[in-house]
């Protein structure tokens, strides 16, 4: 089954990003996208910008 359903993963750890990436693919999920940091983040958004390149409906990120 696949679930529609956009969700960006804010991660500096390139390891950790693919192993969630991972787990939500084998669950369904296929519209995944990845972000470093928050700066990167944020353009990938469009806050701070008009420039919004995807409507996201998750993001997943780490508690620091």
């Amino acid at each position: 089954m696949v679930i529609i359903i956009n969700i960006l993963i804010v991660d500096d750890d390139k390891d950790m990003r693919l192993l969630l990436s991972t787990y939500l693919k084998a669950e369904g999920y296929e519209q995944i996208f990845f972000a470093k940091n928050v700066e990167e983040s944020y353009k990938f958004l469009g806050i701070g910008n008009d420039d919004k390149k995807q409507d996201i409906d998750l993001i997943i990120l780490k508690q620091i």
